[in-house]
């Protein structure tokens, strides 16, 4: 036991922080400003001259919970009167906005039930006419317009609305509706997402994730190129006013962009999110005539031969991890497609041929001697269900690409997996020259499945999970160039965010427990 009069401290701590605020005092203040894990070293002496060293190896852990996330993790959901996010202060005055969301509505929502809606005068996006349209309120603006916009019941719909000078815009999974009428500049003051302003019987039912707020009128083209993509692409964009993911600890809802912070109200509470976006990229091509199309960005290359055709804007998105149910366990890409077609012809004649390349999953020689070993699996544009069905197997591979024909029937836009029947792992780790990281896999994972980390890299890694308080509940040490089963992880239901380092490198993520 140490007695404290006339006793010293000295604490050091590495990697070194940003800030301490006298390392001879018992308690001191300490601002890391970094990210990452904090050896701790604490020296006491007594009033004899008596020391005590004690060195705790990653003692501290900091995460960044503001950081923008690219995968769907978290959403709110809401169900009775006086559930919704209630928003920090903007307290701004606008002429242009933009807001955007992903929404899951349980039914049919209640007349002017708010999507978001602005606490100051009313403004925002919300349902109306009992039958789930789309409709605004704005000052100068028409409550009573009819978008024609109808939210599908009991399933994933991207919303977006764009203000401007002369217009107000509605979107519905990247399909517009002009109101053109002249608007006010809005005082924005704090906004209520899933109600409005807590008025009885105007309370949104159901999911809601990604919504992003902008002090400026997005394109069209943005609307669609982003619909399923995260935002990571605006954080140098100073129109970009915030950002709502979900994703944070316990009932706070942390902005991903800027401090205009909110908490869960009432009821509401945070689920897990199975909807079909993330990182990636997206890229348009305009098909009004036969020839093959190419989508270099997606690795994705699409051929018509005459006959009925989209005639207008196919958009190909590439969603950069693991749909979160996948079609069967063969091993495959860590990445889904998805195509949404904006043409004039919503069935059109089936594609002549598709083809994917994917940089880590590159045909092995059993499957460019055997290309039918490839099978691809399609569902629902938006769909987060279990609802893959194979459409068709490969008819050539070469030594970057999967290629198939018209046996596929792809006539409507849809999201696409592909699986092989070779035995690999489902991260290839035979090519060499490709720059690879340690990854978990599968990811979302149930609570059957063995997790595992594939490490290509000739290093080992410490590796520890963190719940959403930060508290470490589960730390191992993974070997070099091997694939690392986690058998004791016991973990439940929930997103969990890890991270594999060593002195070399830092691997940060996100675990899914379904």
């Amino acid at each position: 036991v140490l007695n404290h009069d006339d006793a010293s401290w000295e604490w050091s701590f590495s990697p070194e922080p940003h800030f301490i605020s006298n390392p001879g005092s018992r308690n001191p203040r300490v601002v890391f400003g970094e990210e990452g894990s904090y050896d701790v070293t604490l020296t006491v002496t007594d009033k004899q001259g008596n020391q005590d060293t004690n060195l705790n190896p990653g003692m501290i852990n900091i995460l960044n919970l503001c950081e923008m996330d690219g995968v769907p993790g978290l959403a709110a959901e809401l169900s009775d009167q006086g559930d919704f996010i209630q928003t920090a202060d903007f307290n701004k005055e606008i002429t242009e906005f933009t807001m955007t969301a992903w929404v899951h509505p349980y039914g049919i929502q209640d007349e002017y039930s708010g999507i978001m809606i602005n606490d100051g005068v009313a403004a925002g996006l919300n349902f109306k006419n009992s039958n789930n349209e789309l409709g605004y309120h704005w000052p100068g603006g028409q409550w009573w317009w009819d978008s024609g916009l109808i939210v599908p019941q009991e399933q994933w719909s991207h919303v977006a609305m764009v203000v401007k000078p002369g217009s107000v815009t509605l979107y519905l999974n990247g399909e517009e509706s002009v109101h053109t009428v002249n608007v006010d500049p809005l005082e924005i003051t704090s906004f209520k997402i899933g109600s409005y302003q807590a008025w009885n019987g105007r309370n949104f039912r159901g999911m809601i994730d990604e919504v992003a707020i902008w002090e400026r009128a997005l394109s069209k083209e943005d609307i669609r190129k982003y619909r399923h993509l995260t935002k990571e692409d605006f954080v140098e964009d100073p129109s970009f006013l915030s950002y709502y993911q979900f994703n944070a600890p316990a009932s706070k809802v942390l902005d991903r962009r800027s401090n205009y912070h909110a908490n869960l109200s009432g009821g509401s509470h945070k689920m897990i999110s199975n909807g079909p976006f993330g990182s990636g990229s997206s890229s348009v091509v305009s098909i009004a005539n036969p020839g093959t199309f190419e989508f270099p960005d997606q690795g994705v290359a699409l051929t018509f031969d005459e006959g009925s055709l989209p005639d207008g804007d196919i958009w190909m998105n590439r969603i950069d991890h693991l749909p979160n149910i996948l079609p069967n366990e063969n091993p495959g890409p860590e990445a889904y497609w998805i195509m949404n077609n904006y043409g004039i012809s919503q069935v059109f004649e089936a594609a002549k041929s598709i083809s994917f390349t994917h940089e880590d999953f590159l045909p092995t020689s059993l499957e460019m001697n055997t290309p039918d070993k490839i099978e691809m699996f399609s569902r629902d544009v938006n769909s987060d269900s279990n609802d893959w069905f194979s459409i068709c197997n490969a008819v050539n591979a070469t030594d970057e690409s999967f290629e198939f024909d018209e046996s596929c029937q792809i006539r409507i836009e849809s999201q696409f997996y592909f699986s092989s029947q070779d035995e690999r792992t489902s991260v290839q780790t035979e090519i060499e020259g490709i720059n690879k990281v340690p990854t978990l896999y599968p990811n979302p994972a149930s609570l059957s499945d063995i997790v595992k980390v594939n490490n290509p890299l000739n290093e080992s890694f410490d590796m520890r999970i963190y719940d959403q308080s930060g508290k470490i509940v589960f730390r191992t040490r993974i070997n070099a160039n091997n694939i690392n089963n986690l058998n004791d992880l016991n973990l439940t239901k929930g997103m969990y965010m890890y991270r594999i380092q060593n002195e070399r490198l830092l691997v940060p993520g996100i675990l899914v427990i379904l």
